[in-house]
């Protein structure tokens, strides 16, 4: 990740609250995660698969904080039917930070 952009995020996040983030680490937002996992005012949680960290980050929301999820763009097809389930059903927030990879 570009370090500009690295900063520019996790201030962004700090900015707006965040303070639970669960993710599936990959190779461009490898940075991201590392300094978020090295503060204190925020709860990291990494998973296996992007439909989990969805799930995660919904029931933290239930509880109380203010989540995201970080993922590479193609997770959102991964977490959809857990989005859908969850979020458009129910009306759980969250909000979610994907790599742009290109496009046909």
């Amino acid at each position: 990740m570009v370090e500009e952009a690295l900063h520019e995020a996790y201030a962004a996040l700090k900015e707006v609250g965040i303070n639970f983030v669960s993710g599936l680490p990959d190779g461009w937002q490898r940075n991201l995660h590392e300094l978020i996992e090295g503060d204190n005012d925020i709860q990291y949680v990494p998973v296996c698969n992007e439909g989990v960290g969805f799930s995660v980050c919904a029931g933290a929301w239930l509880g109380g904080r203010k989540t995201a999820l970080i993922m590479e763009n193609s997770g959102l097809r991964v977490a959809a039917e857990y989005i859908a389930r969850i979020s458009m059903q129910s009306g759980v927030p969250v909000l979610m930070l994907l790599s742009y990879r290109g496009d046909l």
